[in-house]
């Protein structure tokens, strides 16, 4: 979709420990991914997708806020989901990441492809 929107997610993909970054829109079309060989992208945008959905879902229904950005770790490794407005960021990273330093750089690139969207219109 964007040039500006792949700078991003190659970006953070140079950080130590990120294994791939996504941009789906919230019905699990993908917008743009770097992701690893060997990932199915159609299959990752629409649980990214539904993952933000249901999360966005259940904080409306407990009344604690809307989505900004979650954080889930499995066994191998964490994943960052991000609101963007028109879908949602995804970062795959290695378990031993350094957590805060990733959270940082998601919310940066989160208002940069905020911004992007908007002056494409």
């Amino acid at each position: 979709m964007s040039i500006k929107m792949r700078e991003v997610l190659t970006e953070l993909n140079r950080n130590k420990g990120v294994l791939g970054s996504l941009i789906t829109l919230k019905d699990g079309i993908p917008v743009e991914a770097v992701l690893s060989e060997g990932v199915d992208l159609a299959t990752f945008s629409a649980t990214i997708s539904e993952v933000g959905q249901t999360i966005s879902k259940s904080e409306r229904l407990l009344g604690i806020g809307e989505l900004q950005q979650a954080i889930i770790e499995t066994s191998t490794s964490r994943l960052f989901i991000a609101d963007v407005g028109f879908g949602y960021l995804a970062v795959i990273a290695q378990l031993d990441v350094n957590v805060g330093m990733i959270k940082l750089l998601v919310t940066e690139a989160q208002k940069d492809i905020r911004n992007i969207r908007f002056e494409e219109g």
